[in-house]
């Protein structure tokens, strides 16, 4: 596993961080949870109640049955008001899991409030290789690159990205875990490499009936 490390990830940050992680780690991810941010309800983005939704859902996941560690990847915008609340909350649901926070837009705490208030690792982004996989993780979607196989990301909140150019997402690339499209619940590593290894079939296939039509 490789860390890459802000100018304000400190060293003691990343050995805690390969203390942690290990090979019989189950990985759940989840992004732009905007606990508190309750003009997202009067926006009628999201419904009345969608932090304890989103707790209920972490909590449900966390629990069951597992031999080994389990990690809790937070891709950032944690909160919106009262932080010390939702971490509170956010901590009940998620017991005996390690945090990592990946800091989003709207993370602007010190890294020692995050650290002692229930993350074991806070960065701007970090690199993790699993199930023969090199995988990315980043709040904002970031350029596309052979060095990993996936960016997993959050911050679009499900929206279709269009860079300045009028490109678009690679969708066999980029993988958005926004709670809008996820259900409010986090996902599994392997659920989103298995979306990942569909998404590419499905592709394949549309280019060959393509071919097969020329």
């Amino acid at each position: 596993m490789k860390v890459v490390a802000s100018s304000s990830d400190r060293r003691t940050n990343l050995r805690n961080f390969a203390q942690i992680a290990t090979n019989k780690m189950k990985y759940w991810i989840i992004a732009d949870t905007h606990y508190n941010h309750k003009n997202l309800v009067e926006w009628g983005r999201r419904k009345e109640g969608f932090g304890d939704l989103l707790n209920k859902g972490l909590l449900e996941k966390t629990s069951l049955a597992h031999d080994g560690v389990q990690m809790v990847i937070h891709l950032g915008d944690f909160c919106m008001g009262d932080e010390a609340e939702a971490m509170e909350k956010f901590v009940a649901s998620t017991p005996n899991c390690k945090r990592v926070l990946v800091r989003g837009n709207h993370d602007g705490k010190s890294e020692n409030w995050y650290l002692t208030h229930g993350f074991d690792f806070v960065c701007s982004s970090f690199t993790l290789r699993h199930l023969n996989k090199d995988m990315i993780f980043t709040h904002r979607p970031v350029p596309q690159t052979d060095k990993y196989d996936i960016n997993i990301h959050g911050h679009l909140h499900g929206y279709e990205y269009k860079g300045g150019d009028g490109s678009s997402l690679d969708k066999t690339w980029h993988y958005d875990c926004a709670p809008e499209i996820r259900g409010f619940k986090p996902l599994l590593l392997e659920r989103i490499i298995k979306d990942q290894k569909q998404s590419i079939k499905l592709i394949k296939n549309k280019e060959n009936e393509n071919n097969t039509r020329e």
